[in-house]
């Protein structure tokens, strides 16, 4: 291994640019199926193996209300207008799942995995309203030494 290799692979456990993570809804099953989310993760590992410990799935769901208030007031004999935006989120559900066990992911290799997240029924699905959404987050992690490459979060519809 020669110098720059090194620095690649410590840049690599440093930044988690060891591998590329995508996570999407599996495009052949219906979305929500008997209480489960079909979902696939792609790892598309770079230069050098990983040991991974474990691949983790973090799920969030939020409801946002949007809303404007406005006041007229009269001051002086003229009217005057007040506009106040108001915005609230509530995480509505939150939790994390092991989706795989412990391996050694091989530099230049795509893996995939196939995951049917539980969709609680006491939890509203997406909805896009005229004042109010409710949307669904999923973040996949290979959990490794150094900093773990991740999806990042991605809006996928429960619907």
């Amino acid at each position: 291994m020669g110098l720059f290799d090194s620095i690649k692979k410590a840049t690599n456990f440093i930044t988690g640019n060891g591998a590329d993570v995508k996570i999407y809804q599996n495009p052949g099953v219906n979305t929500k199926t008997n209480g489960f989310l079909p979902l696939i993760i792609k790892i598309r590992i770079k230069d050098n193996n990983i040991q991974m410990n474990s691949l983790y799935l973090k799920v969030r769901a939020t409801e946002t209300v949007d809303v404007s208030k406005i006041e007229y007031e009269f001051e002086d004999g003229e009217m005057e207008k007040d506009l106040e935006r108001i915005k609230k989120n509530v995480e509505t559900f939150s939790n994390s799942f092991e989706v795989s066990g412990s391996q050694i992911l091989e530099s230049g290799t795509e893996y995939t995995f196939e995951f049917n997240c539980p969709i609680p029924n006491n939890v509203s699905l997406t909805y896009r309203g005229v004042h109010a959404q409710h949307k669904w987050e999923f973040f996949a992690g290979v959990d490794c030494s150094g900093n773990d490459p991740d999806s990042g979060w991605n809006e996928i519809e429960v619907l």
